[in-house]
């Protein structure tokens, strides 16, 4: 299974929080085959994650060093069985690149 956590820039709750689900993960089944990565719904590629959130991350013993943002597109969703959105605008933004995936996109919350 493939999970993808999208936000607006890709540098501050999207690689977070798919670095804390990651973390989970391998925490409840370290041989899982599940993947986690991010993408953002305005992303510049390539910036590095904000201060805040890695700091945050590495203090939890999931570190994001050389987290490279990359923006939200149609092959990203399509590689993806279930993706995890911050807002309820970043899962529009999904279903507007790829209308096919609505029924496996939800806000965190929702999830």
């Amino acid at each position: 299974m493939r999970v993808l956590v999208v936000c607006t820039a890709n540098v501050c709750r999207s690689p977070f929080a798919a670095a804390l689900l990651a973390n989970r993960l391998v925490a409840a089944d370290p041989g899982t085959t599940i993947t986690v990565s991010s993408a953002g719904s305005r992303a510049h590629h390539g910036a590095a994650a904000c201060e805040v959130a890695a700091a945050m991350a590495t203090d939890g013993g999931f570190p994001i060093l050389g987290h490279a943002s990359r923006p939200l597109d149609v092959s990203t969703i399509e590689g993806a069985d279930l993706i995890l959105t911050a807002e309820a605008a970043h899962r529009s933004a999904v279903s507007r690149l790829v209308p096919g995936a609505r029924a496996r996109t939800f806000t965190i919350s929702e999830a």
